[in-house]
Parts: structure tokens; sequence; C-alpha cells
């Protein structure tokens, strides 16, 4: 039956027998590998899961121009010791991107002093200040008035930028950013989505996880229309990209916060500016100068646009350019979302 093997049936069965022992050893050894294996998956798996469980991720969203950048900045300032002397100053090279000609900037990135002149006899100018005062009627942006007032400090030999100066600077977010910072409870991930129309609808799908959405309105601007070519007003973008927000289910069981921001500019514009409220919101029927209540209506707005009525939202006051402001605002935000996430930590 074997050939040239041609042993007896017992030597056979013996051969048999120590090779099944070999291969069952080699089994068992394989499935202690395995096993092994398996149970050191399940430890990171659990390691990972209770640190995650501390972790509460937040999303920032808003329109362009809304103050997400400016508020990350914020809390890079309130929770992470602030910025270093090179982050300060790679603000400074940004003048590169502004001042494309090698000659209007010399090789230790200060301006020519030709140039610096040309700067200051330019805000000397009674009719540019003129114009620049009337910056909302064209969307001069926000941070103009304040670096042109400050020009004399900025072309100074040795400038270094302070924080008010980067909390000023406008940079334009692509794709996310994330900013990471801890309290005695919880780890945060803040994600910055890029404001555009079309960056943030390629991004939310990601963010399924996340137990806080920050949502920013920029108040000043319910006067104005977009720069990307919309034909409604930069409100009603807004309220359009909120209404997406809370109709969305990756959405469904995150906090919704509210954050009505550049109340400093509203204020004045509602004040002094004679752009009153009425005239952009015909179904305002308040008081021409009452800030309160053009705030409180604007407010309205989005807290009334919700799909789930039941479902509590949070809305704030803030100027994110104020550090002070900030900092008193963003802890009744943390508190408010610890409160909310408390009930989802697990026991481990």
């Amino acid at each position: 039956m074997f050939g040239c093997l041609d042993l007896p049936t017992s030597s056979f069965q013996v051969c048999w027998h120590a090779l099944r022992m070999c291969f069952s050893r080699e089994v068992t050894e394989e499935a202690k590998v395995a096993k092994t294996m398996s149970s050191k998956i399940d430890r990171d798996l659990f390691e990972h899961a209770k640190l995650e469980s501390h972790v509460v991720k937040i999303l920032l969203l808003g329109a362009a121009e809304s103050g997400k950048s400016t508020l990350v900045k914020q809390i890079k300032i309130i929770h992470s010791n602030g910025f270093s002397r090179q982050e300060l100053l790679s603000f400074k090279d940004h003048a590169e991107f502004v001042l494309t000609c090698d000659w209007c900037i010399g090789e230790d990135r200060e301006l020519r002093p030709f140039l610096a002149q040309a700067f200051c006899s330019l805000w000397a100018d009674q009719g540019v200040r003129v114009a620049a005062a009337r910056g909302q009627e064209y969307q001069l942006n926000d941070s103009a008035l304040y670096f042109f007032e400050n020009i004399g400090r900025i072309i100074a030999p040795n400038y270094v930028p302070t924080e008010k100066d980067v909390l000023r600077v406008r940079v334009r977010t692509s794709g996310v950013l994330e900013t990471q910072f801890s309290t005695a409870q919880f780890i945060f991930r803040l994600y910055d989505v890029g404001g555009q129309r079309t960056q943030t609808r390629k991004w939310l799908r990601f963010f399924d996880d996340v137990r806080a959405v920050l949502f920013l309105v920029d108040a000043s601007r319910y006067d104005l229309r977009p720069q990307q070519g919309s034909d409604t007003g930069c409100v009603q973008e807004s309220l359009e990209l909120y209404s997406s927000v809370c109709s969305n289910t990756v959405f469904s069981s995150a906090s919704l916060i509210l954050f009505m921001n550049k109340m400093d500019l509203f204020q004045k514009k509602i004040l002094h500016s004679g752009r009153h409220l009425r005239l952009y919101f015909p179904e305002f029927k308040g008081a021409d100068c009452d800030a309160s209540g053009a705030a409180s209506f604007l407010t309205s707005l989005f807290t009334d646009h919700l799909s789930s009525p039941a479902k509590p939202v949070y809305h704030h006051y803030a100027t994110a350019i104020d550090t002070s402001s900030v900092r008193d605002v963003f802890q009744t935000v943390i508190d408010n979302i610890v409160k909310d996430n408390l009930a989802n930590v697990c026991t481990l």
C-alpha cells in the first residue's frame, strides 16, 4: 500500500502517531501565539477606549470671516501658554505674501524705510482716514484700522508682533486644523474646518464622533453680502450652514453651542452707523438703536431654526479678539460640554 516504505503496520502507526503529536504541538503553539496576540489587541483596545472616553471632540464651524481662527488662537493663549517668540516672529514673515517685490523688504525682514514712510504718509491723509472709517460699506477687513493705527510700532526696527497683533491677523483656514488642550477631567480636541462653503461640506462627514459643535456667527455682518458671489446676505448664508448642521444626523447626539461673535463691532454699527437692523430685516420691530434687542433678534433666527426644538442650544455673546471676554465665555462653554458629556464617560 505504501510502496517503498514497506513498513510493518505497527511501525507505521508509531510514526503516524509521532507526526500527529508534532503537528498537534505546532498547532497548540500557534494557538497560544494567536491567543497572546488577541489578548494584547484586546488590552490595547481597552486602554484606547478608556483614554478616548475622556476625550471630547469639538467641531468649530461657521461661515467665512466668522472668527474661528481667532478663537483658536485665543484657546492657545488661554490653555496652551500662548505663543513663543519664534511663533510670534513667524506671523511677521507673512509680509512676504503681501509685499511680493523683493525691494520692499530687507534681508532682516524689516520694511525698507521709504516704504514705511509711505505707509505713515498714507495713514496721515484725512481722505484715507474717512474712507477707512466707512469700511463697512465695502467690506474693509476688520483688522485694517488696528494695523494702520499701530503702524508706527509695526514699522519700528526689531519689531516683534504681540499676541494682540497675532489675534488681528487674518489667516484663511484650508482643510482641518486640530488644537488640543486639557482640563482636570477631559482632553479637548478642537477641529477648525475651513469656512468656505465647499470646504465645510467636504469635511462634515468625517466628524461622526464629535461631542459638541461650536458654531460661530459674525453678528456685525448683518448688513453685508458674502464676498463669494452669493445673492443672499451674510446672515442668511450662516443660517443655511447652521440649518445643515442641525439637520445632519451625524450631530444628533452632539451638544450645539452658538457663539455670536464680534459684538463690539455689532454694537458700534447699530448705535452709530445708521445701518439699522430693520433696513435689512423688516420683521425686526425693535428700536433702531437698541443693540441688545437687535442682538436678541439675530440670535433667535438661529435658535428658532432647529429641527428638534427639544434639544438645548447654548448661545453666548463675545468678541473673539478680546482675551478676557473669550476666557469667560469659553469656560462657560466647557462647563456646558462637560455637563452634557459626563454621562457618556464609561466607568472603566
